[in-house]
């Protein structure tokens, strides 16, 4: 049911974040903690929902299941703030590329190279609220995939649950009778034998 969205989805938000982190140093400190903090939990919150989705406890345990949707629902819209940023990113590098041609060639006027700087301005006040806004959708699914620690203990649970099962189906191979039918069509087969060497016995007596 939800492992689709925790691995792939989760994998590309921490990535894609770092990357740009590793580019503008001045936010670090606004999303390296959680993104920290997100990498930890990731392996821990795949756990939690496989198991949750194998043994089907997410029906038998309402605060579990209602986890699992607060994390679909704060992936989904941090994955939305995500390409909504890179789509700003890559529109303001085409516009900055443009702009570094038109500079080349006219870089010996003074007006050019204000109406440029200006423009880089105008493009860093644009991108600005796209970055704060994925910054807050960092967080809060940061907060949100702390709370895996609550479930861990079902892991156990989960584990002891296959476990036995595995041993209920063991010894049901090693106890068990062989099926009817086969049974049914062995007797057959005996029978028809039994009655081919009575026939047989007969007509060499003649």
């Amino acid at each position: 049911m939800a492992e689709w969205f925790v691995g792939p989805i989760m994998d590309k938000i921490i990535n894609s974040c770092s990357d740009y982190l590793e580019e503008q140093v001045g936010w670090q400190t606004g999303m390296k903690k959680e993104l920290e903090s997100l990498r930890e939990n990731h392996p821990k919150i795949q756990a939690v929902v496989f198991a949750a989705n194998q043994v089907q406890i997410s029906d038998q345990n309402p605060a579990l299941n209602k986890w699992i949707w607060q994390l679909r629902d704060v992936l989904d819209e941090a994955d939305d703030v995500l390409d909504e940023f890179e789509y700003m990113k890559h529109k303001e590098q085409l516009t900055k590329n443009m702009e570094e041609t038109e500079k080349r060639k006219a870089f010996s006027n003074a007006s050019s190279l204000t109406e440029s700087a200006r423009k880089v301005g105008e493009r860093a006040l644009k991108i600005d609220p796209e970055l704060k806004r994925l910054e807050e959708a960092v967080q809060k699914l940061e907060k949100v995939s702390a709370g895996v620690s609550t479930f861990l203990h079902l892991l156990d649970s989960a584990k002891q649950e296959q476990q036995e099962q595995q041993r209920e189906l063991s010894e049901a191979r090693e106890t068990g009778s062989l099926p009817t039918n086969d049974l049914i069509g062995r007797g057959e087969a005996k029978e028809s034998t039994q009655t081919k060497e009575f026939d047989l016995k007969i007509s060499c007596n003649k």
